[in-house]
């Protein structure tokens, strides 16, 4: 089991190393998209990551993501991911996946994640699913995997909720992490250690991209601010001078 989660956060860690960073993290419920069918499930949740690609791509952007598959009670046939979408294309991106799958009501959820601590915490949310008992022989004793994760397991979600399926993509995979040259924690203990490494090295948000009317609104006040300044500068200047004059003149001021 402890191989799931070390592939998840050897995954995760290895994204925060690169650029752009993950910055979207959602949930597609499928029972609120028209016409889903169940034993369809695997096929038609294919077929979208291949439109999501695609639709990536036109806009000049690689996939790169983390996802996991899953069957509740609550939320029944569902996947969670965490990917990246710039944020000038965030508002078309959603609008592309509900009208792709016919999305209604709460069929695409967006989850809060955008440092690397939220990362971490969205990570573990999806490792809810392990087993609270299960341990890991290492450096000469067990160590329970959850505790030493930080998986909680009185999340309110209803259990059990089984994991169908989980994956990341290629330039993500283990492959990729090997060419870069990327250390994956092998043990429990070191795989918490990154999980720490990645909420202090990310603990904040990319920088969001300021729309141009914002910033050519903030030229424009600078802009008068300068003009401002420089008018009450002079205006100072004018009445020093003016005053001195006028103590020169008074006489002729006063008559």
């Amino acid at each position: 089991m402890l191989d799931q989660e070390l592939e998840l956060i050897n995954a995760l860690a290895f994204s925060e190393t690169q650029k752009p960073r993950l910055n979207t993290a959602m949930t597609i419920v499928w029972r609120h998209s028209a016409g889903f069918d169940e034993s369809e499930w695997a096929a038609r949740e294919c077929r979208l990551w291949k439109k999501i690609r695609g639709w990536l791509g036109r806009h000049g952007v690689e996939l790169r993501c983390i996802s996991v598959r899953e069957d509740g009670q609550h939320k029944g046939p569902h996947f969670h991911a965490l990917l990246y979408v710039p944020l000038v294309l965030k508002d078309q991106f959603d609008a592309f996946l509900v009208e792709s799958e016919r999305l209604g009501g709460r069929g695409l959820v967006r989850e809060k994640s955008s440092t690397g601590k939220q990362h971490c915490g969205f990570l573990r949310y999806l490792m809810k699913t392990a087993d609270p008992t299960a341990t890991h022989y290492e450096h000469g004793k067990y160590v329970n995997v959850s505790e030493t994760l930080g998986i909680r397991h009185d999340v309110k979600t209803p259990l059990p909720v089984s994991i169908q399926r989980y994956g990341v993509t290629a330039n993500l995979g283990p492959k990729a992490r090997k060419a870069a040259g990327f250390a994956d924690a092998d043990t429990a203990s070191e795989a918490s250690s990154l999980l720490g490494d990645i909420a202090i090295a990310g603990s904040k948000a990319p920088p969001a991209v300021i729309p141009l009317r914002a910033t050519v609104k903030k030229a424009t006040t600078a802009r008068r601010r300068r003009r401002t300044r420089a008018a009450t500068t002079f205006m100072t200047e004018f009445m020093t001078h003016l005053g001195d004059d006028s103590r020169r003149d008074r006489g002729s001021l006063v008559a």
